[in-house]
């Protein structure tokens, strides 16, 4: 559970804890009946699930133009390689949030995670000439978009203590403006 959040720092990222389900009808087996059992527990009645698809756990950082994009254990991302995700959140034009979400590939499947595979470039971990070279090559060509799953900030106020369904009923609020 994150306690402590600071903006422009990567928080520690909240989980995430896996339990199998199968989505085509069949039933949950009893170990991963277990494992949601005690999330919920845990959680005191207040979950959310998400589907996890291939792509980069990654929180946004959000103060007006100014975006930070981290992603978990990896670092901080170059902003400029993700110009789609960027004007999306700048649209907002919001003060000091921070998103917790899944960078992904538009693209299905395996297509998907090629494209955040093609585009991903950290910060500090390229040269400005290797930079320029890259974003030559159309990175359009692979589209990603961002699935924010949690609202962790909200003009500059931390949201960790807030229940689950609070944070989400402030995201959707937040996203209306835009998907």
């Amino acid at each position: 559970k994150i306690t402590k959040i600071s903006f422009g720092t990567p928080a520690e990222f909240m989980g995430p804890y896996y339990s199998e389900a199968d989505l085509n009808d069949q039933p949950v087996s009893k170990e991963s009946m277990a494992i949601l059992e005690k999330l919920i527990a845990e959680a005191e009645g207040s979950l959310a699930c998400e589907i996890k698809e291939d792509g980069y756990r990654c929180q946004a950082h959000v103060d007006g133009k100014e975006l930070k994009l981290f992603t978990r254990g990896s670092g901080e991302f170059e902003t400029c390689c993700f110009p789609e995700v960027v004007e999306a959140l700048q649209f907002l034009n919001l003060k000091k949030t921070i998103f917790d979400g899944e960078l992904r590939g538009a693209a299905s499947k395996y297509g998907g995670f090629k494209a955040i595979q093609a585009r991903a470039r950290y910060k500090g971990r390229i040269s400005e000439k290797a930079l320029k070279e890259y974003l030559s090559t159309k990175p359009e060509e692979f589209p990603l978009r961002l699935v924010v799953f949690d609202l962790l900030m909200s003009k500059g106020k931390s949201r960790m203590e807030d229940a689950n369904h609070s944070r989400r009923a402030l995201l959707e609020e937040v996203m209306d403006e835009t998907e």
